[in-house]
């Protein structure tokens, strides 16, 4: 029992975070909680209705450090901050978050400069972002300091330069260490900036016009020029900017897909009623988290280092009564309300469609690359666990199934570069074969690997058994690993490896060898071993299944009188199972081919009296 459920009595009442951490002391999960005593008491009581998840983390917990805040709000921050910096195994993950980066417009110095930062710090600069992907912040800080020219040399360059820079004379610098330009003008170019940064492209129109004639009616007809091109070029992007509201709003809007693991957030941000841009990034290790608790910590960990906020921010679903606390922090921080609102219906709803289907087109980008590199840690673990000559691209699995020996069959899974391949998957019915396991996974294996040879005609529909597997996973121990390794000797396939996995203990056995290969519980090779081999044992279980119950409602329709070999072979062929023949009316019954309404009236009649006992196949 880990030492931090002593600590749970002890625990202060008060906000703040927790840290659970393992043996070696590393951080497994980062929490905050309005309560801790009552929030790790939670932990004590859940049992099996705590995510599986946070069930597993519990196991290797070993200890818990408590930090206590003066606030809930505090204690949001400082959860976004631990999670960033200690990167947390059982905490949903913004994945490469140290990797977003920002526009930072250094407004506390003299003369500001706009330069792109890692991460926000607490210095009086003002911070624009994050952009993803990293290559949008270059080529937004190329655009502003076209469309805005400040300085971009360092506080000591600019105070040691004797003249201009090459910069100036391009028009890229108004060159404050010389005093090219006035205080004031320098100003009024970086709050420019910021509004342009900030959405805000309308109002520096307006003020770019308003100077703009003022400078031609002082005859200042150079300054004019260059203040006639800004504004040309800032009006262009503002008519590329997609008009999303009529309404001068604010708003962001979140749009959220998921498969397995991985989940993709879309942001659109809205600003005075125009599209000015988009943010997305993903999170991982979120197959057993919930949907509300999965939208949660996206937004705090995306809006607690978020700058620009708007006043609206569009949810796909509800988040509860925790995301009062965010909106609290966040209304703090930008000087108005933050609202979190979940729109049902209208344009704000059609906001959230259209981000959610731009979060699925990016998953589809993010699965592939995260399936790519779990493959590879995968691949690069199997061929150093078992000896392999090269990483396997292509395993074949295989497993029996039957009842006391009666209806065996065989299955045989296919993966491909870490990925199920379905349309491959085969079904052996193993009739006449001993009823134990290895004499029925001999016959299995017999039938498949025969295909190999060069003089055993394939079928179109064994056409993929010409390609030649790179390991072959078996169910069992030894037995069956050197059933396997047998039959490639005396085909003469001796080349393939072979493994068997026991489930028992999850053990590695292979051909020859009575010593186990023993992986620890979170082996990449192991995870995969036993992803494959479930997979085999589901699809043999479906299919005895199915013939089970296809057995039984044979033997059900032979019972009924006027039902011979062909109204019997009609009716397996339109119906799986007898629940299913039992919801079908007389009428429908009658319309099976050989049927009539005497017959079906009288299967109807039995169907319903067996649905009412309770039986069936």
């Amino acid at each position: 029992m880990g030492a931090w459920r002593e600590k749970v009595e002890l625990a202060p009442e008060q906000p703040g975070v927790y840290l659970f951490r393992d043996q070696q002391g590393r951080v497994l999960y980062v929490g905050k909680a309005r309560h801790l005593r009552h929030r790790l008491r939670s932990y004590l009581q859940g049992g099996g209705r705590l995510p599986p998840r946070i069930q597993v983390m519990l196991s290797h917990a070993a200890d818990v450090e408590l930090l206590t805040t003066d606030s809930e709000l505090e204690a949001l921050l400082l959860e976004c901050n631990l999670i960033k910096k200690y990167s947390p195994r059982y905490n949903i993950m913004l994945r490469d978050d140290k990797h977003y980066p920002y526009l930072r417009v250094s407004v506390q110095e003299e003369w500001p400069r706009v330069t792109i930062a890692r991460r926000i710090r607490d210095d009086g600069a003002r911070y624009f972002g994050p952009y993803y992907p990293a290559q949008a912040v270059w080529e937004t800080l190329r655009l502003v300091r076209h469309l805005f020219p400040l300085r971009i040399c360092s506080e000591r360059t600019l105070r040691h330069a004797s003249r201009p820079c090459l910069h100036y004379h391009i028009k890229r610098c108004p060159a404050p260490c010389c005093r090219k330009v006035s205080r004031e003008e320098y100003q009024r170019t970086v709050e420019d900036l910021c509004l342009f940064l900030s959405g805000r492209s309308e109002e520096i129109v307006q003020r770019l016009r308003r100077r703009m004639e003022q400078a031609a009616e002082n005859m200042e007809f150079e300054r004019a020029a260059r203040l006639r091109d800004q504004l040309r070029a800032v009006e262009r992007i503002t008519e590329e900017q997609k008009v999303i509201s009529e309404r001068a709003e604010d708003l962001d809007a979140i749009g959220i897909a998921r498969r397995g693991a991985v989940a993709a957030f879309q942001v659109f941000r809205i600003r005075r009623g125009k599209l000015v841009g988009y943010h997305h990034w993903v999170m991982e290790g979120t197959e057993e988290v919930d949907r509300e608790e999965l939208l949660l910590a996206g937004l705090e960990q995306y809006y607690a280092v978020c700058e620009d906020l708007p006043r609206q921010v569009l949810l796909p679903w509800e988040v509860g009564e925790a995301v009062g606390v965010l909106e609290a922090l966040l209304s703090s921080r930008a000087g108005h309300r933050v609202a979190f609102p979940v729109p049902k219906r209208g344009r704000k709803r059609q906001l959230v469609k259209m981000a959610a289907a731009n979060a699925a087109a990016m998953l589809e980008q993010a699965w592939a690359q995260s399936s790519r590199r779990q493959w590879e840690r995968e691949a690069t673990a199997l061929r150093e666990a078992l000896a392999l000559p090269r990483a396997p691209v292509r395993v074949e699995a295989f497993d029996v199934s039957n009842v006391q020996g009666k209806q065996p069959v065989g299955v045989m899974v296919v993966f491909e570069k870490g990925q199920a391949q379905p349309s491959q998957y085969r079904r052996f019915r193993l009739t006449g074969a001993s009823p134990d396991d290895v004499g029925m996974m001999r016959q299995l294996l017999t039938r498949r690997l025969k295909y190999l040879l060069p003089e055993v005609p394939a079928p179109a529909t064994r056409a993929a058994f010409r390609r030649t597997p790179d390991l072959l996973l078996v169910d069992g121990g030894l037995p069956q690993a050197n059933a396997a390794a047998n039959i490639l000797r005396d085909l003469g396939l001796e080349g393939i490896p072979v493994v068997a996995l026991a489930k028992r203990r999850e053990e590695l056995y292979l051909p020859g060898n009575p010593h186990p290969v023993a992986l620890p519980d979170d082996s990449p090779a192991l995870k995969f071993l036993q992803r494959v081999r479930d997979e085999a044992h589901r699809f043999a279980v479906e299919y005895h299944r199915r013939l089970r119950r296809k057995r039984a409602l044979q033997s059900l329709l032979d019972e009924v009188e006027g039902i011979g070999p062909r109204r019997r072979k009609a009716l397996l062929s339109r119906y799986a199972d007898w629940r299913q023949m039992a919801k079908a009316t007389v009428e429908e019954l009658a319309q099976v081919p050989g049927m009539n309404t005497a017959v079906a009236r009288r299967l109807k009649e039995t169907l319903q009296r067996l649905a009412e006992e309770g039986e069936g196949g």
